[in-house]
């Protein structure tokens, strides 16, 4: 969004980060009476073999959309996110704390996990 971005002597500073996993748990929804807001993490393999490492995402989703998405967004299912990059600082026993966090701008379900449920069943000859 170009009212997001700074432009300084002709240079512009974006915050847009991609990134694809599967969700280690449901999302939580909370209402804050404004909007609702929806939070999930997904893991994020990067890497082969021995030198494979899982990166955990924590994401942020507002509005509207936390609403509509709540039922598919469960542990398992696969998703590409576009967001914004966000560190926040909090305090814990006057001990300064951080924590890292996408705020979806964009999000597309790769691969549902009660499809992919129901495909692995139905290969096995079990049908619901």
């Amino acid at each position: 969004n170009y009212k997001q971005n700074k432009l300084i002597k002709g240079v512009v500073f974006m915050n847009k980060l991609l990134v694809n996993g599967n969700l280690v748990r449901d999302m939580e929804v909370k209402d804050t009476g404004k909007c609702l807001v929806g939070n999930f993490t997904i893991a994020n393999n990067v890497g082969y073999g021995e030198e494979q490492k899982t990166n955990f995402v924590n994401c942020v989703l507002f509005g509207d959309r936390v609403e509509s998405l709540v039922e598919y967004l469960v542990k398992g299912c696969k998703v590409l996110i576009e967001g914004e990059l966000a560190i926040e600082q909090y305090e814990v026993n006057d001990e300064k704390r951080y924590t890292t966090k996408v705020y979806v701008k964009s999000l597309e379900i790769e691969k549902f996990k009660e499809q992919e449920d129901k495909k692995n069943k139905y290969k096995k000859g079990v049908r619901k």
